[in-house]
């Protein structure tokens, strides 16, 4: 069993502190880290990471830019619309951070994998792990609903993306004129053109990342049918090298047994060999959902697991882990 954890920068931190945290998680059982921060941070600490022996890949937020003042100030065009017309520039749904980048837009594409591929000319960066590589939530999490006073329904202020490019993509594709249909989010051929958006995006730069011999893999929504619906998310089709789906029960008001079941419907989903960790989020669990969420985890045909956030890694977490190490 494989553990990872998500790491962040913090510019607090020295680097004798990088150094003092990596040694710890190595000593303690775990294989890598997906490391986030800008591309000077990422060529200053991750070789400290790699030469203590962890794999490091470059944590990657991907059509979510809200820190990229550049493309915010250059190309607003570039940004996802809801189906009221509001850009999620100006009116990002939920919180003030959700400002996404059209997945349909060629020059979307071209922007993202050349960021990727200068954080890949890193050598001790061994791959790209990407987050937020999807459409806005469309249906949040049931356990998350009453943070935002609404309902579980359909919203159109939270469906995205009706921007100009994906409205004629679209009626290229199938005649259509989303503008003028009823009931469009129960359209199938809507909701494959929305889902094929990502998944182009991803494949494209997976062939880009793989023909410089690196790894890609991504943070991903439960199970390919409940990412689909929740944020057009469909990463059993994507051409990755690992799976990371964020197994976070509370956020759905389950136990730790849904753990399992997720995890293996996610593999049959799959259909082929890719390998699949458990993100467990430890502030909503004890040691004893912990414990049970590691035992199912692996009763369902987990590869491993990544731990968020890394700072709530206690010592009772690792004496399960070390413990689980010594008995495999």
């Amino acid at each position: 069993m494989e553990f990872y954890t998500w790491v962040h920068e913090d510019k607090n931190k020295s680097t004798d502190q990088w150094k003092e945290d990596f040694n710890s998680l190595k000593e303690n059982g775990f294989e890598g880290i997906f490391l986030g921060g800008d591309i000077d941070f990422l060529k200053k600490i991750s070789p400290i990471a790699k030469d203590i022996g962890l794999e490091v890949q470059a944590w990657f937020w991907t059509l979510n830019v809200n820190n990229d003042e550049f493309v915010q100030k250059e190309h607003p065009d570039w940004f996802n619309v809801s189906r009221l017309g509001q850009s999620s520039l100006t009116d990002p749904p939920y919180v003030d951070y959700y400002k996404w980048l059209c997945p349909s837009k060629p020059e979307v594409t071209e922007y993202i994998t050349e960021k990727i591929l200068k954080i890949l000319e890193i050598d001790s960066i061994s791959g790209i792990h990407l987050d937020y590589i999807r459409h806005p939530d469309q249906y949040l999490p049931v356990g998350l609903l009453k943070n935002y006073d609404l309902e579980d329904k359909y919203y159109p202020e939270f469906d995205f993306c009706y921007c100009d490019t994906c409205k004629q993509k679209f009626k290229e594709q199938t005649g259509i004129d989303i503008s003028t249909k009823e009931n469009i989010e129960q359209d199938d051929d809507w909701f494959e053109f929305r889902l094929k958006s990502v998944i182009d995006l991803v494949n494209h730069i997976s062939e880009k990342v793989h023909a410089k011999n690196k790894k890609i893999t991504a943070a991903v929504f439960p199970t390919p049918d409940m990412a689909s619906i929740m944020v057009r998310q469909d990463w059993s089709r994507w051409n990755i090298d690992g799976a990371f789906p964020m197994l976070y029960n509370s956020f759905y008001n389950e136990d730790t047994v849904w753990i399992a079941d997720s995890i293996r419907e996610g593999i049959f989903h799959a259909g082929r060999e890719l390998p699949i960790y458990a993100g467990l989020y430890l502030p909503e669990m004890d040691i004893t959902d912990f414990i049970e969420a590691i035992e199912f985890s692996i009763d369902g045909g987990a590869s491993g697991f990544s731990l968020f956030p890394s700072d709530k890694i206690t010592k009772e977490h690792i004496s399960v882990i070390n413990k689980l190490k010594i008995e495999n």
